[in-house]
């Protein structure tokens, strides 16, 4: 089976060189070297950084859009968390919660499944993940 919904359509070679632009961007404004290194110094990941990450639109790659997400599939992940993992080692719990948590949303069988107990939708500024 397919980790990637039906109909899925890879991004091209431009959405994903603009993703990686976008996320470079996002990185020297809000994961300043001082940033980087306080974190990693103390082990702790900023709880603010996830409405940060949200706004961004990087705490949903992979999900569907229908919940929220961009749908680029797991080559754009990839680049996001390259590029996140360059600032900083300690950024990248944007790995488990997209990984773990959203990915299992969107392979529920049915709509009706998946709006239980779930979070807010992957880009919102109100996610509290992990």
């Amino acid at each position: 089976s397919s980790k990637h919904p039906s109909g899925f359509v890879p991004p091209s070679t431009e959405e994903l060189t603009e993703l990686r632009e976008r996320v470079q961007e996002f990185t020297r404004r809000e994961i300043p070297e001082s940033l980087a290194e306080k974190t990693d110094k103390d082990n702790a990941f900023p709880n603010e950084m996830w409405s940060k990450l949200g706004e961004a639109g990087f705490l949903g790659i992979t999900a569907h859009e229908e919940y929220g997400g961009l749908a680029m599939g797991y080559q754009a992940h990839c680049i996001v968390m390259e590029e996140i993992s360059r600032a900083s080692g300690t950024h990248t719990p944007e790995s488990t919660h997209t990984n773990l948590a959203k990915s299992m949303v969107s392979s529920l069988p049915t709509k009706a499944a998946s709006v239980s107990p779930t979070p807010p939708t992957p880009n919102s500024a109100s996610t509290n993940s992990p």
